[in-house]
């Protein structure tokens, strides 16, 4: 099968790497692909060398008026997909799904768009009308979650849930972890991760555990990270806090860590968690919008608190810092659970996703 990808960029986002792992996997199996992205941005992240890199082209504010430098645009991914000749095109991310679809209107191949946040979180006029109206142009829309295909209901008839596949080879390995708690996520969107919440609560424990330290991984602009440097030092805690920066071998330092922390606001699926187990860390995470829930069984592979309690959460990470029997426990079964996410399964299903998108639209022709 031939495959045309359109994301924005690989640049480190959660959603960048789960689409060099699919893409990676599915020219192991076979598949011819061609991955169209912004080539000025560096990409973070590997491609395997059979994969066809295309520049996207994307506009920016020199590049002339609104409406001609998107006219331009749009005729660009137009001319890329008729060069192609794609069996199918899938786009990720709301804004590219947005392009795509507006771009292809009278072209005939089916279009795929993924999303990857949730789409119970709506930042904008903009995602709301581009998830449930332009989203009825695709062929078929892929969510991450059980609980996103039960909240967009009828609203979108043609769509399937698809998790995030597991980059990792789970780790069944008696690793030396260090005394911390890990948290990873964008420093510039430090809110929504709750690093400022974290950073507070941490504050309330580390007195009573000197020798843990708090870890959280990730890049952002000095700006963001002096903002998160100077809250910890407000809180007491600018020594026992670590900023580790981008990581690309981030299951290294998950091997390393004890416990896992999520404390978002909402994941669209939460894929740092997943790794986090399928590495042996202890997790713990906040029953926020989005995937969290659908990874952990509570108390069997991890902890889940109530959205946004901070007594509750700190109390979980007081439990897991002392019981180490509840620790071994949650990371056993964790071991065992995280398979069904393996990347050989969720391949699978997506190429099962694309044949049956694929028999329905050449039926209709």
């Amino acid at each position: 099968m031939k495959i045309v990808f359109f994301i924005s960029s690989l640049r480190g986002g959660g959603a960048e790497r789960v689409m060099t792992i699919l893409c990676n996997n599915l020219v192991e199996r076979g598949h011819q692909i061609f991955l169209i992205t912004d080539l000025r941005e560096e990409i973070k992240y590997h491609v395997d060398n059979r994969i066809n890199l295309i520049d996207l082209k994307t506009p920016s504010r020199f590049d002339g008026g609104f409406f001609s430098k998107y006219y331009k645009f749009y005729a660009h991914i137009r001319q890329a997909i008729r060069e192609i000749d794609p069996d199918l095109v899938n786009s990720f991310m709301t804004g590219m799904n947005f392009h795509v679809l507006i771009s292809t209107i009278g072209l005939r191949y089916p279009i795929v768009v993924s999303e990857h946040s949730t789409f119970q979180n709506f930042k904008s006029w903009f995602n709301y009308f581009t998830r449930f109206y332009v989203y009825k142009l695709a062929e078929q829309v892929t969510m991450l979650t059980n609980q996103d295909y039960c909240f967009v209901g009828s609203r979108i008839s043609r769509k399937v849930v698809i998790p995030n596949p597991l980059p990792y080879k789970i780790n069944h390995g008696e690793d030396i972890r260090n005394k911390n708690i890990l948290a990873v996520g964008s420093l510039d969107r430090w809110k929504e991760k709750g690093f400022e919440n974290l950073i507070r609560i941490w504050g309330e424990v580390a007195n009573k555990y000197p020798e843990w330290a708090l870890e959280i991984a990730g890049t952002g602009s000095i700006e963001s990270r002096t903002y998160l440097e100077n809250y910890c030092e407000s809180k007491g805690v600018r020594k026992s806090v670590r900023f580790l920066g981008f990581q690309k071998n981030i299951d290294k330092i998950m091997r390393s860590s004890t416990i896992f922390v999520l404390s978002s606001t909402f994941e669209g699926f939460g894929m740092v968690l997943l790794e986090s187990m399928s590495q042996g860390c202890a997790a713990i995470s906040f029953k926020c919008k989005g995937g969290p829930s659908e990874i952990i069984r509570h108390l069997e592979t991890g902890l889940l608190v109530e959205d946004q309690n901070f007594n509750s959460m700190k109390e979980s990470i007081c439990l897991l810092i002392e019981d180490e029997k509840l620790r071994a426990a949650l990371i056993k079964n964790a071991i065992i659970d995280v398979e069904r996410f393996s990347a050989d399964k969720i391949v699978e299903k997506l190429e099962f996703t694309y044949n049956e998108v694929l028999f329905n639209y050449r039926r209709k022709l």
